[in-house]
């Protein structure tokens, strides 16, 4: 049994080591990210990449009085990352 779990850690820590070098390629492609507020509750984020192409993304909550500038950064953040993973 202790072999299995050996195993299974070095399987792990290996797609962790996988998944940061590709987040890293990933970063090394962006040269900029911007963020404008739209309206009441809409963040949005255009990325632009060293080779001049833009990615546009946004997020958006239900409710005005719950919008946080921070989260919704960080989430229209994450989804240009992850539409730009798609098209990599």
């Amino acid at each position: 049994m202790w072999i299995n779990e050996r195993n299974n850690s070095a399987l792990f820590f290996t797609q962790i080591y996988k998944m940061l070098d590709q987040e890293n390629q990933i970063q090394d492609l962006i040269e900029k990210h911007e963020f404008l507020k739209v309206g009441k509750k809409t963040t949005i984020c255009l990325m632009t990449l060293k080779n001049g192409f833009e990615i546009l993304t946004s997020s958006s909550c239900v409710n005005p009085d719950d919008y946080d500038r921070e989260i919704g950064e960080r989430i229209s953040y994450r989804k240009a990352i992850e539409k730009l993973s798609d098209i990599q």
